[in-house]
């Protein structure tokens, strides 16, 4: 029975780590303007497609929580913008990484002559880490994202399928792997802790953790908790709990767990506010 209990409560735990994970690609791929799919009945003929793209200009973006193997989240474009895609990709999961706060060692990309150059400044831009292999076997670009304790561990895989389809898959399980540590190490002496009720408060808080994440803030989210139980059980400094009337008026409550100061705050400066507060 004692075992039975243990392996519920890590199936459990796995379960809740992947519903987080799912829910903040599924936020990305929203602010990215991509649509979900089914990949398994995804078809569209390469001629077809060629002449789609040449009548209107436009990109198809389309994305699969699971795509066609239970081990990957899929990110897909259709693109007439040959030569900035997969470094527009490279960057999109760099960011998606980095909110589940794991480092990112090295982008390694393998890349046609053609393409060196215009990939290579577009990534310096960006500060990245790569390593730059040619290989004009391949039609553009093949990349993997690796991060790195004892050894590299693959966490994405993108590529060129054709002149106008690029893939970029993510290992959900690797991530898995990193984010047990890396989300529980943040448990301790966070910065900003979020907090919500309702269902739109959830799905507002979601894009909230991630802003406040990318500009350098511990941050978690978190279904509404006691102000104590959360400064001592998170050792968090700010708490941000959200209303769906401050919402609506784009301002947070934003709350000092120290010195129970409460204001409130217009939400486009909430990281200009924090950063004269750390």
């Amino acid at each position: 029975m004692k075992d039975f209990k243990n392996n519920l409560e890590s199936y459990l735990e796995f379960g809740r780590k992947l519903d987080y994970m799912n829910r903040i690609f599924a936020s990305f791929a929203e602010i990215y303007n991509y649509l979900p799919v089914d990949f398994n009945k995804l078809n569209i003929e390469t001629e077809d497609l060629a002449s789609y793209l040449a009548d209107t200009g436009k990109d198809i973006k389309v994305y699969s929580i699971f795509g066609s193997s239970d081990d990957c989240f899929k990110y897909t474009t259709y693109s007439m913008n040959q030569r900035n895609k997969i470094a527009d990709m490279i960057a999109m999961a760099v960011r998606i990484i980095e909110t589940f706060h794991i480092h990112v060692y090295q982008v390694k990309i393998q890349v046609c002559e053609t393409y060196k150059d215009c990939l290579a400044n577009y990534l310096d831009c960006l500060d990245i880490n790569y390593e730059m292999e040619i290989d004009n076997s391949i039609s553009m670009a093949d990349f993997q994202i690796v991060t790195t304790l004892e050894e590299e561990i693959v966490l994405v895989k993108g590529y060129g399928v054709n002149n106008y389809t690029y893939c970029t898959s993510f290992a959900v399980s690797n991530l898995l792997s990193f984010s047990g540590d890396f989300l529980k190490s943040d448990t301790n002496n966070l910065d900003v802790v979020v907090t919500y009720q309702s269902e739109l408060e959830e799905e507002h808080a979601i894009y909230l953790v991630q802003e406040l994440r990318l500009n350098g803030f511990k941050t978690e989210i978190l279904e509404n908790q006691d102000n104590d139980f959360i400064k001592e059980n998170y050792l968090a400094k700010y708490l941000i709990r959200l209303q769906e009337r401050d919402i609506a008026n784009d301002e947070v409550l934003l709350i000092d767990l120290y010195t129970k100061e409460e204001e409130k705050i217009n939400e486009m400066d909430l990281i200009n506010h924090l950063d004269l507060r750390f």
